[in-house]
């Protein structure tokens, strides 16, 4: 019997044994957000940094003091000391254990790419990218994922499923706000998460695009805060900031858990970022004004600020009711600051005499602003042209010969002024000081074109 016990004694040794060895032994698998405990390593270049933040100084780096190679594994040195790790250049490396350091891999400026695992990150330790350099993460294979650990001011990594059919790169950056020109500008003070994640991959998406997983802390959301949290993505091809449509929004989706999953996603790529659904119509409209030239007829509009504009479209109408689209333009798409548009319509067409601004929002919304009313020589068939129309304090009438007698006549019939013209080969001058702002009639015996007075 006491030999019986004695076997006993010596299997469970042997069996916690054997459990600590599979157990999570070196725990350099894949990491999860958040994890912050320290591992056992073996074949890793430290950083240990105490002597400065020189990538290219070997007395940085143990246990050989060799600056790595980009097939090196690296790990940086839990012992409370020394510098972040600054990226100097364009960097690979195979992968990286933060090892429970609480140190930063700064990028400023260059980006780094990692062939391998990112493990042992949290809020404490991550890539900084506080520059315009990236974390690029190589030949992410289809139907997998990475989790870029990254952040600015502090940590909002981003979790990438590549769905395209292909293993691909991918590169991605975050700022510690959203922009109204994509990664420049003004900071929106729209209802938003105050973050930007801008992300770069190489080849043209594909297949079922790509997953994501974006995570943010708390007090980084705007403190009017999205009544309906969405997806925006910048598009750099003039079409601004705008609501995603393609993929969807993970329907358990929560903002208490400060992390949005959106699925499918099969558009381009630049920076993205988190805003409301249910915002108010974005345009501010500041002034919309026609000119006729002897080019043909000349609009331009301002707007005050932006927010998922997509494209301003110039109508006419001969009756104030039946509205047609003559020209169509893309909007700033998301904007803080005044911006500014022209069009021109050829003077050999028949126009209007009413024309007006139909904005179009990405989701769908539009409004139609107040129209104009202006009526060229052309659109009369008398031969005569004013221009600028509107005008203010002198008016150039072109389109006779010889003399014209004129009459300015206001909205009641009241005639103000009259006069002759002498054209002398070209365009004559016309003067409208002491004119109030309105509109009027310039009645010759060639015909009666409308002419505007501005403030």
């Amino acid at each position: 019997m006491k030999h019986i016990f004695l076997i006993f004694i010596l299997f469970l040794n042997l069996s916690s044994f054997l459990l600590g060895q599979f157990s999570g032994g070196d725990g350099r698998g894949d990491s999860q957000i958040g994890t912050s405990a320290p591992n056992t390593l073996s074949g890793e270049i430290f950083w240990v940094g105490t002597t400065d933040t020189d990538w290219n100084k070997a007395s940085n780096w143990r246990p050989n003091r060799s600056v790595p190679t980009p097939t090196d594994p690296l790990a940086i040195e839990a012992n409370g000391n020394g510098n972040n790790l600054i990226l100097d250049q364009n960097r690979t490396i195979l992968s990286i254990n933060f090892n429970g350091s609480d140190k930063k891999v700064e990028l400023g400026n260059y980006t780094l790419t990692i062939t391998g695992d990112a493990t042992g990150v949290n809020s404490s330790n991550y890539f900084k990218t506080h520059g315009t350099g990236k974390l690029k993460r190589e030949a992410i294979p289809n139907n997998d994922g990475f989790t870029f650990p990254v952040g600015n001011s502090t940590y909002n990594p981003v979790s990438i499923t590549n769905k395209t059919g292909s293993p691909d790169d991918f590169s991605v950056r975050v700022l510690d706000e959203i922009y109204s020109a994509g990664t420049s500008g003004n900071a929106l003070s729209d209802p938003r998460v105050k973050r930007t994640w801008d992300i770069d991959k190489l080849n043209a998406n594909a297949g079922s695009g790509v997953d994501f997983n974006f995570n943010w802390n708390s007090g980084e959301v705007s403190s009017n805060p999205p009544s309906v949290f969405m997806l925006f993505h910048y598009d750099a091809n003039g079409n601004g900031w705008h609501e995603v449509l393609d993929g969807q929004i993970d329907p358990l989706f929560d903002s208490t858990a400060r992390s949005l999953i959106w699925t499918g996603y099969t558009g381009s790529f630049s920076p993205f970022g988190i805003g409301d659904q249910n915002a108010p119509l974005p345009v501010v409209l500041l002034s919309f004004t026609g000119e006729c030239s002897p080019q043909g007829l000349d609009f331009k509009w301002a707007t005050a600020s932006e927010v998922n504009s997509k494209s301003f479209a110039l109508e006419h109408s001969s009756n104030l009711i039946d509205w047609q689209a003559l020209h169509t333009q893309a909007a700033a798409g998301f904007s803080s600051s005044q911006k500014t548009y022209s069009a021109q319509l050829p003077s050999d067409k028949n126009y209007g005499p009413y024309f007006r601004l139909h904005q179009q929002d990405f989701d769908g919304k539009f409004e139609n602003f107040p129209p104009l009313h202006l009526e060229c020589s052309e659109n009369t068939g008398s031969g005569l042209l004013l221009y600028p129309n509107p005008s203010q304090g002198q008016v150039q009438v072109s389109g006779f010969s010889g003399t014209l007698d004129w009459q300015i006549i206001d909205a009641s019939g009241r005639q103000l002024r009259s006069g002759r013209l002498n054209s002398e080969g070209g365009p004559a001058a016309l003067t409208t000081d002491g004119l109030p702002a309105g509109m009027y009639v310039f009645q010759t015996s060639k015909g009666r074109l409308p002419l505007m007075i501005k403030e």
